[in-house]
């Protein structure tokens, strides 16, 4: 089986302070990989470290892809100044892609509207169609459902499973990891908590 993730002793100092020190883990293709951890534990970081947005201070971290990385981060990530469509558009396969996402998260009458007018659960929305939209090898998810409207709860887990079963590894960081378990699941929980200002 093709191993997609593989880290070997990682560490990490963010402000002087260790996140986590000698990590290791695998994710194979087709897995689902949940990091879980207090605040401060350092959840956002190691999906940084797997974006290629940070690298570790110590240890190996490689990526088995040759389609990339998507990533809905749980802030970050959208222009305000443009519409749903165009925020959605140039992180997508195709113009097709597009238009099933907007369609697939409800946002088919809201596409025109610029993000400064969207609500918390809209956002949320753009930012998973985005990640979902196309074919990555990793898909790294931070709290996905923090703010997501229940009724999407369900489009959220069959998005995960297509896309774990094209052989795509679903990396979520998360405070309820006992709401994305599932077959081909591994869970990574993270340390102490450390308030970084």
């Amino acid at each position: 089986m093709k191993m997609v993730i593989k880290a070997q002793s990682i560490s990490k100092k963010v402000k002087g302070l260790s996140l986590y020190n000698d990590l290791s883990f695998e994710a194979p293709a087709g897995s689902r990989l949940i990091i879980t951890g207090a605040n401060g534990t350092g959840k956002s970081i190691l999906l940084m470290l797997l974006a290629g947005l940070l690298k570790p201070d110590e240890g190996a971290l490689t990526l088995n892809t040759s389609k990339g990385v998507s990533w809905s981060p749980f802030h970050l990530g959208l222009d305000e100044f443009l519409s749903v469509k165009e925020n959605i558009s140039p992180w997508v396969d195709s113009k097709r892609q597009a238009q099933l996402q907007i369609a697939l998260w409800g946002l088919e009458s809201i596409k025109n509207k610029r993000l400064e007018k969207l609500s918390t659960g809209q956002r949320k929305r753009v930012l998973l169609s985005r990640a979902f939209g196309s074919k990555k090898d990793i898909i790294l998810l931070d709290e996905p459902r923090a703010g997501l409207d229940s009724h999407y709860y369900q489009t959220l887990d069959e998005q995960m499973q297509k896309q774990q079963g094209r052989g795509a590894v679903i990396v979520i960081a998360t405070h309820v990891p006992e709401k994305f378990s599932g077959e081909n699941t591994q869970t990574i929980s993270l340390g102490e908590g450390h308030e970084l200002s």
